[in-house]
């Protein structure tokens, strides 16, 4: 009788441990869930965090930057030029003005603090830990603005300190609003040429 009852507990078992299974892949499953939630919630919380750092520090010490600028007369920043082939930028200087080494100098206590706040501001997107997409919506365009000016320094200064962090974040923004540019130009396009007529005169005896 003990044999008998041994044998039916054997048999249950296997259901009973098919089914505890399943619960626990369930669990499983839904804990990842929950976390992959709470690290998006996680994200957007510091994408919040880190827009309203741009508009209440980065901002002003643009400000004080674009003054110290307008100051010294510093054309490498006002009359530069650059070109981006893939992810490669080109600065092209004005050749008219001061010596590069003189520039930075004069402006080297502004130059610090806007790189090292656009430094600390871009890695938290490039690395992933802040959403870019949701920042791009809110800063994008002044961002690129604002880097499209300084590509004179910043060009200079990634190749000696060895870090990107902010030209990596730019490429990113200044490709996807070229695109945004160019498709909004294809669809005015597009409805300029649905909209108007095309006249064609038969020639006589047709």
């Amino acid at each position: 009788m003990i044999k008998e009852i041994l044998e039916y507990f054997y048999f249950l078992s296997g259901p009973v441990i098919a089914l505890l299974a399943f619960k626990g892949l369930h669990q499983i499953i839904v804990s990842k869930e929950i976390a992959k939630t709470n690290a998006k919630r996680d994200a957007f919380k510091l994408t919040a965090e880190q827009c309203k750092y741009y508009g209440e520090n980065i901002i002003p010490l643009v400000n004080e930057l674009d003054k110290s600028i307008a100051t010294h007369n510093a054309q490498l920043f006002t009359k530069s030029k650059y070109i981006i082939e893939n992810n490669n930028i080109k600065v092209i200087p004005n050749s008219d003005y001061p010596e590069f080494d003189e520039t930075i100098q004069n402006l080297v206590v502004e130059l610090s603090n806007v790189y090292n706040a656009l430094n600390s501001f871009s890695l938290f997107f490039v690395s992933g830990v802040a959403d870019e997409n949701l920042a791009y919506m809110t800063l994008g365009k002044t961002y690129c603005n604002t880097v499209e000016r300084l590509l004179p320094f910043l060009v200079n200064a990634s190749t000696y300190s060895g870090e990107d962090n902010i030209l990596s974040l730019f490429l990113i923004w200044h490709h996807r609003k070229n695109k945004e540019k160019a498709i909004k130009e294809k669809q005015a396009l597009e409805k300029q040429i649905k909209e108007t007529s095309d006249i064609r005169i038969k020639p006589i005896g047709t």
